[in-house]
Parts: structure tokens; C-alpha cells; sequence
């Protein structure tokens, strides 16, 4: 998958090196993409929207749209360019490896969206000072996930949402940077051991 200028996102056959879906009618460019191989489904962000997209059959259609503030809109609503009062900008989205669960990080919280409901069942806040920016999801069975989230405050906060509490401190102070962008991207499945 690609994220382009022109309002849309391009799946592509990397096989045969061509696109094979254009999902389009954002209102800005998309930021984030995530693709749910389980459920084959495609989930961009723009702004504070997440849309939903069905890619099992040719005829790709955006099933639903959530917003940042824990509503969830009709595929064929019509999204506003500007940001709308009560919502946020969504930095970025993460799934369960189910595909049921979604994470939203918008500002210094993340929501946790049950995708076949299109609700929000929990947040995970009080634990950044600043916007969430990046995280990572990495199922750890019977309905557990640990949640890794990297924020402008300059910390690392790792939590358990079956027990919902921060594991250890939930601190890890990794460096000093004078800009967050990207902290790291952990793409091995394993939890990252630090002795300082």
C-alpha cells in the first residue's frame, strides 16, 4: 500500500508490480495505513478519520468511517476538510492481531474500537504529556494485548490492556531528542529488554 498527494490510497500486487485498488474520497492525504490480513481490510487515517475498506473483492467499498471522538459514520457520510469541534488528529492506528481490535492515538490517549461493533469499549489515558505519535500492538493471548506508544513528551509507556495497568513503571526514558518523529519500529513480535 502507498499513501499519495492526491486524496487517495493504492493497494498494489507487489508480484506483478501493479496497483490493483485506488481508495479514494478522503478529505487531506491519508498519514497512516494499516492492512488486516485476517479480515482483508484496509484501514486509512485522514485527520480525525479512520475509514474502513473492503478489499475482498473487486469492487473495493469504504464500509464505515470512525472519528476520533468515538463516533462511528455511515461509509457514504461526507467528511469535512477542517476538523471538526470534538475531534482530534489521529496520529496513528494499530490492530489486535484478531483484526477486531483497533487502536486509535489521538492526542495524549488511545481508544480501543471493536471493529465488528464500530464502538469504542476503552481508553488508555493518564500515561503521556504530550500527543501520542507512534505505538505498536503485540497480541499476548486470552484477550490481551501489550501496547507500546511512543509520544512528544519523550517516553515510552508499554501497557497490558488485559489488566489495563502500566507494566513496571511504565517509563522507559530511552534518549533525549530535540524532535520525536519516529521513535522505533518494533516489527519482531518480541518485547524489547533495556538495561540502563
Amino acid at each position: 500500500m502507498a499513501q499519495v498527494n492526491d486524496k487517495t490510497v493504492r493497494v498494489w500486487d507487489l508480484c506483478e508490480g501493479k496497483q490493483i485498488h485506488s481508495l479514494g474520497r478522503h478529505p487531506h492525504h491519508a498519514t497512516c495505513v494499516k492492512f488486516d490480513r485476517v479480515n482483508r481490510l484496509v484501514y486509512s487515517v485522514c485527520a480525525s478519520y479512520v475509514k474502513v475498506w473492503d478489499i475482498r473483492t473487486s469492487n473495493v467499498v469504504c464500509v464505515q468511517t470512525l472519528c476520533s471522538s468515538g463516533t462511528s459514520l455511515s461509509a457514504s457520510s461526507s467528511l469535512s476538510s477542517q476538523i471538526q469541534q470534538g475531534e482530534t488528529p489521529i496520529n496513528d492506528i494499530a490492530l489486535s492481531g484478531t483484526g477486531h481490535v483497533l487502536y486509535m492515538a489521538t492526542g495524549e490517549k488511545v481508544k480501543i474500537w471493536d471493529v465488528r461493533q464500530s464502538r469504542v469499549f476503552g481508553t488508555l489515558s493518564g500515561g503521556h504529556q504530550a500527543p501520542i505519535m507512534c505505538m505498536i500492538v503485540d497480541g499476548m493471548g486470552d484477550s490481551q494485548d501489550l501496547v507500546v506508544t511512543g509520544s512528544k513528551d519523550h517516553y515510552i509507556k508499554v501497557r497490558n490492556t488485559g489488566v489495563d495497568v502500566a507494566l513496571s513503571s511504565g517509563e522507559i526514558k530511552l534518549w533525549r531528542l530535540p524532535q520525536v518523529a519516529n521513535i522505533m519500529t518494533m516489527s519482531t513480535g518480541h518485547l524489547l529488554h533495556l538495561s540502563v
